[in-house]
């Protein structure tokens, strides 16, 4: 795969563990009880982070998590524990969402694999997308199992719990922007090492020149060459810049120096062209 299509996957998974963190977000299936018994009836109970959801035969109302934990032992679930994940739920949104509009941001840019500031802050928001709801999914599969050993044990809650389907689906989104993390931090070792990776070029002048590194070019003699002209003109340090490399080479005194070269070599030296 590509520099180009793995920078598109990096936007597509994480833009699909954002949309599985919000549908976990909005949806009632963090707790879901069956057939609580109530003076009316019998009822359906579902928690979602902002609010909770009562449904029956007739009707559904919406109610605030605080009154709807009033309607669960007190021993499983506090106020104060739902305000927290309420707020690590929001934190993981917030940032898989900034990790997508930095990342689609330096796209536009053509700068999407170059360490910057920005880059860097896209892939720490998606590791933090990606680790952060695994601390409401923890805290709130414990409050289940919590809440399934009172259930079995008393009779006088009469309900019955039923899957809470709202952490698979932010477990699904959390290993997205997770993968998405991992996947832009390849991309960015790959562009590192593509940059810092020896390029041959060859110009008319026969000369390779080898840009090593951002701030000096070596220039290579061929082969002939250098088994001439040891320890005198092996390798020349240049300039930076490519082109100034290349006019450096072209100058009457490296001319000079070629031919001489391949008259006591005896060797002819083909020019090659880009």
């Amino acid at each position: 795969m590509d520099r180009k299509k793995k920078g598109i996957f990096v936007v597509i998974i994480a833009i699909l563990g954002f949309l599985f963190q919000l549908l976990a977000y909005v949806t009632p299936g963090w707790i879901v009880l069956q057939n609580v018994a109530t003076i009316n009836g019998r009822l359906d109970l579902g928690y979602s982070v902002w609010y909770a959801k009562y449904c029956s035969r007739n009707y559904c109302a919406t109610v605030t998590p605080s009154q709807a934990l009033s309607s669960v032992s007190n021993q499983v679930i506090t106020r104060s524990d739902w305000i927290e994940i309420e707020a690590e739920t929001t934190v993981a949104i917030i940032f898989s969402l900034l990790g997508i509009i930095i990342t689609l941001y330096h796209r536009r840019k053509g700068e999407a694999y170059k360490v910057t500031v920005g880059t860097t802050i896209a892939i720490v928001s998606f590791f933090l997308s990606g680790i952060i709801p695994i601390i409401p999914i923890g805290k709130v599969s414990h409050m289940n199992e919590m809440l399934q050993d009172i259930l079995q044990n008393n009779n006088y809650f009469q309900m019955q719990l039923t899957v809470p389907y709202c952490p698979i689906i932010a477990g699904i989104g959390a290993f997205f922007e997770f993968v998405a993390a991992i996947s832009f931090s390849c991309c960015l070792h790959s562009a590192i090492h593509e940059a810092r990776r020896t390029t041959i070029r060859e110009r008319p002048t026969g000369v390779v020149i080898s840009a090593i590194s951002n701030d000096v070019a070596r220039v290579q003699l061929p082969p002939s060459y250098q088994e001439v002209m040891e320890g005198f003109y092996n390798i020349a340090i240049v300039p930076p810049s490519y082109d100034e490399a290349v006019k450096y080479m072209e100058t009457p005194t490296t001319k000079m120096v070629k031919q001489q070269t391949m008259e006591m070599s005896g060797t002819r030296i083909e020019e090659h062209y880009c």
